[in-house]
């Protein structure tokens, strides 16, 4: 045990919409390249804030957040399609925080 955590991981498959966690269940929740393939990112953010303990942390690591163009050699794909629900804006999932009372301690694209 190292800092208080201890490092034991227990991955269960669940629904990030209707997660099956007792309220304020967790100290810290958090997605990394996961937030964007949630349909329901609203309701998905909304289990996350019900199962973070009061004063508690939610982290996200959104791959799908840019300012670039999508190039055209990928534009002839079918599959485009569903990305383009997928693809917000920093500012988008930034309100999607704040909207839930959340704050942002910091907010950026990777170069």
């Amino acid at each position: 045990m190292e800092q208080g955590v201890v490092n034991d991981v227990l991955a269960i498959k669940m629904n990030a919409e209707s997660l099956q966690f007792a309220e304020e269940s967790f100290d810290t929740v958090f997605g990394i390249g996961s937030f964007f393939m949630i349909e329901n990112r609203k309701e998905a953010m909304k289990e996350m804030s019900r199962v973070t303990r009061k004063a508690g942390r939610i982290g996200i690591a959104e791959p799908m957040c840019t300012t670039n163009s999508i190039p055209d050699e990928l534009k002839k794909y079918e599959l485009l399609g569903s990305y383009k629900k997928w693809l917000r804006s920093l500012e988008w999932n930034c309100k999607l925080f704040y909207g839930h009372g959340l704050r942002v301690f910091e907010s950026f694209y990777f170069s």
